[in-house]
């Protein structure tokens, strides 16, 4: 029987190896680190900075160059970093990558080129249609923001074709849809400017009230949340910035800016004014506001946590482990503990995160004790099933294993007798009843398993201390019992 030392020793090494998996699985670990952060992408649509005239307004005081404004305005979010500005083209090319999207932007175009062959032969109503549809198709395809100028024709011609149905048919409702049509060309075509001289007086007096009540109310010039939640969408941006420049019939300019914050599925439309005077350049001027309006909007923006990577759950995965074991038994024939070396096979399957069942196999092989008692070697099949628990981190899963256990030692020689282990067993000096065989049945007990497996998923090293206790047969007396071992293996995860 081993000492009272050794007992104690043991139960000191079995609490000590308790107190350490309790931290492990009931301690959170600190996090004291600042959580990375990702940055908010931006888009600037359109690809120039759009410019709107008041008719018959004063003239602009100062060189106003519109490409350096935008120019300003995209280098603002490529200085900031918490911004990641996605370029005109990028976007043009990942909104085309859509096969819908770009059989939209085709099949508006093919109606474009029929409306407009169906207005030049005075065909109204067809050309109406087709016109409809192009403009349906600008629309699904994004083209007033990829195709402004084959958007903007649309619209014209099709203002075109309802006046000239409306003064065949005086309906008023396409005199209405005209004035719309022509809205939706000032804001695709702000430049375009109708000759009196050239075109029908009719017309030039729809397209002078549309532009003026464009540039008059604010609503009519704001992008919709509908329609800047969409392009986000298929973007996959954060941000969606409309920059004009907007003047009013006195002649005074104002930067407005369209902001879609896609994370709040909210519009804002803050503007500044740009004031015109002879002592500075109005372009150097404009882009000093633009850029101080814009800082305000930057700066109230909260840096963007990267998303946190959904972790696969435990559940349902198997682990194999394979390794080295080795264990000892407390209670053995022999005056002092003798090792058992050998191998061990583990399969586990995970029914939830944390609750398993386990299946074990050991084969070990007998090494010799301190007073040689044991006289021949043997061998021990181990073999169990366990439910166990666990706490899975990111690098480390501690666990802990109980259940039934089965081992079968084969038959094996042990003496006490120092003339027997000096002259051996079969010597005629050894005295009968001195030298005992062992041939025991399979033992059946309990058993209980704790150790941590450390890595990176799917591989694992582990190590485990585990101990048994056989309850039968009932008659083991001397025999082996109480063993205590130690594993050391590699483990992979389906």
């Amino acid at each position: 029987m081993p000492s009272l030392r050794s007992s104690i020793e043991f139960r000191a090494l079995l609490a000590a190896f308790a107190s350490v998996l309790w931290i492990l699985v009931w301690q959170s670990p600190v996090d004291a680190g600042i959580p990375p952060v990702d940055r908010h992408k931006v888009v600037i649509m359109p690809s120039s900075l759009p410019l709107y005239l008041s008719l018959g307004s004063p003239p602009i005081e100062g060189m106003l160059d519109r490409d350096a404004i935008h120019s300003a305005i995209e280098r603002h979010f490529v200085d900031q970093p918490y911004f990641e500005l996605v370029p005109f083209d990028a976007a043009e090319t990942l909104l085309l990558e859509s096969n819908e999207r770009r059989r939209s932007l085709q099949d508006a175009r093919e109606y474009l080129g029929l409306g407009e062959t169906f207005f030049f032969n005075y065909d109204l109503d067809n050309a109406i249609n087709m016109l409809k549809r192009a403009e349906q198709g600008f629309r699904d395809s994004f083209g007033a923001l990829i195709a402004r100028e084959d958007t903007a024709r649309a619209y014209q011609y099709l203002a075109f074709a309802l006046l000239e149905k409306s003064a065949r048919d005086p309906d008023g409702l396409s005199r209405a849809d005209a004035r719309t049509a022509l809205r939706n060309l000032v804001r695709h075509a702000p430049d375009i400017v109708l000759d009196p001289e050239r075109q029908p007086e009719d017309r030039v007096a729809t397209y002078t009230e549309a532009r003026r009540s464009f540039l008059t109310i604010a609503e009519l010039r704001q992008h919709t949340r509908e329609d800047a939640d969409s392009l986000a969408s298929a973007l996959h941006v954060d941000f969606v910035l409309f920059p004009r420049i907007v003047q009013n019939e006195t002649g005074e300019l104002t930067f407005e800016l369209d902001i879609y914050d896609h994370s709040q599925d909210r519009m804002e439309y803050p503007t500044v004014s740009l004031p015109q005077t002879a002592d500075r350049d109005l372009t150097e001027r404009a882009v000093d506001r633009i850029d101080a309006m814009l800082s305000r909007f930057t700066s109230c923006i909260e840096p963007k946590p990267l998303p946190i990577p959904e972790q696969e759950g435990e559940a349902g995965r198997v682990y194999l482990d394979t390794g080295f074991a080795y264990y000892v038994f407390l209670e053995s024939p022999t005056t002092s503990p003798f090792d058992n070396i050998g191998a061990m096979f583990a399969v586990t399957y995970m029914f939830t995160d944390n609750l398993s069942v386990a299946g074990r196999f050991g084969l070990a092989f007998s090494g010799g004790d301190k007073e040689s008692d044991l006289r021949s070697t043997f061998n021990t099949f181990r073999g169990n099933i366990s439910l166990g628990v666990s706490a899975d981190f990111e690098w480390i899963r501690p666990y802990f294993y109980s259940g039934i256990e089965v081992a079968q030692p084969t038959a094996f020689i042990v003496t006490n007798n120092q003339t027997c282990k000096i002259f051996d067993v079969d010597d005629e000096f050894c005295p009968p009843g001195a030298v005992h065989s062992f041939d025991i049945d399979a033992l059946t007990g309990l058993s209980a398993a704790a150790g941590f497996a450390i890595g990176i998923d799917p591989v694992f090293v582990t190590t485990e201390a585990s101990f048994a206790f056989y309850v039968l047969p009932t008659d083991i007396g001397k025999d082996l019992n109480f063993p205590i071992g130690f594993d050391l293996g590699l483990e992979y995860r389906f």
